[in-house]
């Protein structure tokens, strides 16, 4: 009886540091997915900012030179 109790405890260590495990494998998945977004986002976001600048240069220049 007190083997079956102490095989009981340590298998449920070791669930729980395999359960631990596999979700900070998860975890780090859904991060670096995250961060691949936000690159994205963010490489979007200033190629935008820039035709706008650009564009906003080009119309000055056409009103500079009537």
């Amino acid at each position: 009886h007190q083997r079956e109790i102490t095989l009981s405890k340590k298998i449920i260590i070791i669930q729980k540091h395999i359960k631990g495990w596999h979700q900070r494998r998860k975890f780090l998945k859904m991060k670096k997915d995250v961060v691949v977004i936000q690159a994205a986002w963010r490489g979007y976001a200033q190629r935008r900012r820039y035709l706008v600048t650009f564009y906003t240069f080009l119309s000055f220049c056409r009103i500079a030179m009537k």
